[in-house]
This record gives C-alpha cells, sequence and structure tokens, in this order.
C-alpha cells in the first residue's frame, strides 16, 4: 500500500503519495552523491549536476495544457491561464508556485539553491537555481506548483505521474 499525505487545494482534500514527497531516507545516486529528504535534495557540499532551461521546458511540456509565453525578461508557464511558474534565462532561475510550508521548507534546507519570491493567495513562490537541483528533483517541484494550480479534473487525469 502506499502510503500518502493529505493537504487542502482550494478547499478540497488533495492525497499525494509520500513517494512523491521525498523521504527522510538516505539514497545515493548513481554519482555516489548522498540525497536527503525530497527525492533529488542533496546535502550542500555534495556535487549537483544542476539543470538547464531546456531540462524545465521539457518537464513542464509533458504536463496536460501547458502554455508558455515568452514576456521578453521571462517566461510564463501556465495552466488553463492559470500561472504556475516563470522562468528567467539569463539568471537561469525558475519561480514556482508552492505551498507556503513548502516554500519555507526549502529556503531553510538550502539557501544556497531556493530564495523566497513571494506569497500570494495562500501560496509562496520559491525562486529555484538551475544549478542548484537535480531534474528529478526540478520534475517534482515542477509537477507540485502545476497541480496547485491545474482544474481538478486535470489532476484527476494526469494522477500521480511526475514528468521524466
Amino acid at each position: 500500500m502506499v502510503e500518502r499525505a493529505s493537504l487542502r487545494r482550494f478547499g478540497s482534500l488533495v492525497s499525494l503519495p509520500l513517494a512523491h514527497r521525498g523521504t527522510s531516507e538516505p539514497r545515493h545516486t548513481s554519482t555516489g552523491a548522498v540525497h536527503l529528504g525530497r527525492a533529488g535534495a542533496c546535502r550542500q557540499n555534495d556535487s549537483v549536476t544542476g539543470c538547464t532551461t531546456a531540462d524545465f521546458f521539457e518537464l513542464a511540456d509533458q504536463l496536460p495544457e501547458v502554455t508558455r509565453s515568452d514576456k521578453g525578461r521571462y517566461w510564463r508557464i501556465a495552466v488553463s491561464d492559470q500561472t504556475f511558474g516563470y522562468l528567467w534565462e539569463p539568471t537561469r532561475t525558475v519561480g514556482l508556485k508552492q505551498t507556503i510550508v513548502e516554500q519555507q521548507a526549502l529556503v531553510a534546507e538550502r539557501p544556497e539553491t531556493f530564495e523566497v519570491q513571494t506569497t500570494s493567495g495562500g501560496f509562496g513562490w520559491a525562486v529555484v537555481r538551475l544549478d542548484g537541483v537535480e531534474r528529478d528533483e526540478l520534475a517534482e517541484l515542477t509537477f507540485e506548483a502545476w497541480r496547485l494550480t491545474a482544474p481538478a479534473a486535470l489532476i484527476d487525469r494526469r494522477g500521480d505521474w511526475l514528468p521524466r
């Protein structure tokens, strides 16, 4: 049986598999890095391959009904015309919608990789430095931002499958 965590999303209860939310058990990658907490999170001194802007676009494009708009200085990433992410190519950073609790946890755990962007409408937006995250962690963060924004029917249709 899959262990699940629940959170409130727009007044309704959403159940997320804990496997997609990270674990407290350390795990080793093929490169030998030890990951703690959420999938893909490395200790500060461990080597991280990092991601590219192309990685972010590839992950976002795998999610249903995602659109991207070039705004000149940044890209807007949306589902059903609701923004869940931004990409700033010159700084190789993305801003992703998260719960406030998740935003605070990310920043507290790895301030060299994550920073508070803003809070709005009960959500915390986190800036992610792409060179500080592995692709599996970026997939998880992007998926969570999409889930917090997408209509319930799209979430139900997609299920718990992370982009790869």
